[in-house]
């Protein structure tokens, strides 16, 4: 099952597992080292913003699905995905979860907005471990 708060996606396949992609740090790593050459190395973010081929669509996925179905092929993936997103709006959906995956919902504003956004401000007696410490000084050896 995929966690969500860890912007994982899962969906289910013709065969009855359940496949959970995740574009986490070594995804990204995977896709820049795929799509750097002759020289010129392609950072993630430059690669997410150039029109999506089914190409580039696909390596997103099995980079992604490496995490946990790392013995899963780019054509196994494509099979999944294809499977699972039958229309290439549901794919571009899936995409774009996975981009942003950690980035904060519409429910997460609002409730940032309720709040002044800001921390409350450090107590400024003591050493530094607030009036209602109950923390003791270690005894010296």
């Amino acid at each position: 099952m995929a966690n969500r708060e860890r912007g994982e996606l899962s969906v289910l396949g013709r065969d009855g597992e359940t496949y959970v992609f995740a574009l986490g740090l070594n995804a990204q790593c995977e896709i820049e080292d795929r799509m750097s050459m002759n020289e010129r190395h392609v950072h993630f973010h430059e690669f997410i913003r150039e029109p999506l081929d089914a190409h580039r669509i696909r390596l997103i996925f099995w980079t992604a699905a490496k995490r946990h179905h790392p013995d899963l092929s780019e054509i196994e993936v494509g099979n999944i995905v294809d499977d699972a997103f039958p229309a290439i709006g549901d794919v571009m959906t899936a995409v774009n979860q996975l981009i942003n995956r950690g980035a904060p919902t519409p429910e997460d504003l609002k409730a940032a907005e309720s709040v002044n956004g800001r921390p409350r401000k450090a107590q400024t007696h003591g050493r530094g471990t607030g009036g209602t410490s109950t923390l003791k000084p270690a005894a010296s050896v």
